[in-house]
């Protein structure tokens, strides 16, 4: 399985993720859904606010917590800002 890279600079994959993220959990416990994808609260709290960016294990727990309804893809923009790693000669 390809692991997906952002860009350093990626307000518009920020933008697009929080926004979903922050629509899924509209009227849930942030707490409950933070235990459930297996990191903080505070955690959670600087992810919806733009100041951490989630590691790919992360990002991964938070689409399946949510049914896909936070892809991976939507954080960042599939047709600039993500990308495959280079595989080395070998």
């Amino acid at each position: 399985m390809a692991k997906f890279l952002l860009s350093n600079n990626s307000p518009l994959a920020k933008s697009r993720s929080m926004n979903k993220l922050q629509a899924y959990l509209q009227g849930q416990p942030k707490k409950l859904f933070a235990e459930q994808i297996g990191v903080s609260p505070a955690y959670l709290s600087q992810l919806l606010s733009g100041a951490r960016r989630p590691s790919y294990d992360v990002m991964l727990r938070i689409e399946a917590a949510t049914d896909e309804a936070v892809d991976i893809r939507s954080w960042a923009d599939a047709s600039k800002q993500l990308r495959t790693p280079s595989r080395a000669a070998g």
